[in-house]
């Protein structure tokens, strides 16, 4: 088959048959995401593990996977935001969670918000360090006797 011929014989519009399969590539089946299989049984084909692969290949439906990469872009798109829009959204969490009672959640958000501009940082350092069992016995000691001082104190000031 030359190159005029292949080309000329490529259809126009996606079938209805077609159209299902990228949908449900894409937005999958009752918000469980669908393999290619999956996704070609659903639509209805009768061999569902050859037109997968088939169906996904630029060469032979190049009008499929088009539609696919167009479905796909646009749903990234409409889910994708910048910062200034995650941290409008994040607030309107905080102040709807504040609303209801929930605190936590309103603290949670507010802190995502904080972390978002860079004014909140989580640090966290762990040090193993080996300690005979003279120097720990020594601290220890020396703990209580800190302790005992306080108590100490507050029955005098009590």
């Amino acid at each position: 088959m030359g190159y005029i011929t292949s080309i000329m014989s490529v259809p126009k519009r996606l079938t209805a048959q077609q159209e299902k399969f990228v949908m449900y590539l894409v937005y999958g089946h009752e918000g469980e995401p669908c393999s290619q299989t999956e996704a070609a049984k659903l639509a209805g084909y009768a061999d569902p593990k050859d037109y997968a692969s088939r169906l996904m290949n630029v060469n032979q439906y190049p009008l499929v996977v088009a539609h696919y990469e167009s479905l796909l872009g646009e749903l990234h798109s409409k889910y994708e935001q910048d910062l200034i829009g995650q941290k409008a959204t994040l607030g309107q969490l905080r102040d709807a969670a504040k609303r209801k009672g929930r605190y936590s959640d309103a603290i949670r958000a507010h802190e995502l918000i904080m972390k978002a501009d860079g004014r909140f940082v989580d640090k966290r350092l762990n040090m193993n360090v080996k300690v005979d069992p003279d120097e720990a016995r020594e601290k220890n000691e020396r703990l209580i006797n800190i302790v005992k001082n306080k108590l100490a104190v507050k029955k005098i000031k009590g």
